[in-house]
């Protein structure tokens, strides 16, 4: 499979939540208040894709979350990414659960990769990633830095991730 893979509906061309937003996010997540998540497990594997996405009215409904409460519902249980490879960046996943084992983030598809890059953006209240690989783009002195996977949650735990810094 090549391309771009969409879940909870259509993606338009628009940004992320903000840093203020995702520091909100981040508290709220900690502060133990449930999101209105729904079962469903995703498993993506053995994929080679430029990107996973999530769509605009998830990114809404995010926003409209820290900014007037309620609830996030519809998302999945648990989402799995297990050995697939992805070459683009700005990927994005939503879910209660996420678990990213043996992936390769190889930014092929992204030929002028600077500092920063962010593979991967991911919310959840848990999430576990291991044996993980990413990819070194140039940074500002020169030198070649691990491009970055962004975690918002309230309990993220990884092992042996190689070119890759969690953030």
């Amino acid at each position: 499979m090549g391309g771009m893979l969409a879940f909870y509906g259509r993606v338009r061309e628009s940004g992320w939540i903000d840093v203020r937003q995702r520091r909100m996010l981040r508290e709220f997540l900690g502060s133990r208040v449930e999101l209105g998540w729904h079962c469903g497990i995703v498993h993506l594997r053995g994929n080679r894709l430029q990107m996973v996405a999530v769509s605009w009215g998830v990114v809404d409904a995010l926003r409209r979350l820290l900014e007037s409460g309620g609830e996030l519902s519809g998302a999945y249980g648990t989402f799995l990414a297990t050995d697939n490879v992805f070459t683009g960046s700005e990927s994005v996943i939503v879910a209660r659960h996420v678990g990213l084992v043996g992936n390769e983030f190889t930014l092929a598809g992204v030929p002028d990769a600077q500092e920063p890059t962010v593979l991967l953006r991911f919310v959840g209240e848990t999430a576990v990633a291991t044996a993980n690989r990413g990819a070194r783009i140039p940074g500002h002195n020169g030198g070649l830095i691990p491009a970055t996977i962004e975690e918002t949650t309230r309990a993220f735990a990884e092992a042996v991730n190689l070119d890759v810094t969690f953030g």
